[in-house]
């Protein structure tokens, strides 16, 4: 549970998701939508703009994998947990709305599963550093 395995898994995540969001977002779409939404141009312009995002949070959690911990690293693992917690409760409610189909699930368990990891470590070196 140390801070470089959790910034190598984050960066993995965000590749997985973002590189197909940037090349094929209709395929994106197509997964995880319930099919009773309307899906166009603009639809998939959105997926590659979030795509393209974390695909950038995927490089800064590499490029941070070997930087000791830190305040900064901390105030950076707050936006993540903040933003997984976000990631979990949207897609929670477009799953309960029938936007998103039940594939959907594994993206709020991603959003609930890495937040409580870093919350974990943030605990761990907030104990060691006092």
């Amino acid at each position: 549970m140390n801070l470089k395995t959790l910034f190598t898994v984050n960066a993995i995540v965000n590749f997985l998701f973002s590189i197909p969001m940037l090349i094929v977002p209709q395929f994106i779409c197509e997964i995880y939508s319930s099919g009773d939404v309307l899906l166009n141009e603009g639809t998939y312009s959105i997926i590659r703009h979030y795509g393209g995002l974390i695909f950038g949070l995927g490089i800064a959690f590499s490029l941070l994998r070997n930087v000791p911990y830190s305040n900064a690293i901390k105030s950076l693992m707050i936006g993540a947990i903040v933003a997984n917690v976000l990631l979990a409760i949207t897609h929670a409610i477009s799953i309960l709305k029938g936007i998103d189909n039940a594939q959907a699930w594994g993206i709020v368990a991603i959003g609930v599963v890495l937040p409580i990891w870093m919350i974990l470590v943030i605990q761990k070196n907030e104990t060691t550093k006092a």
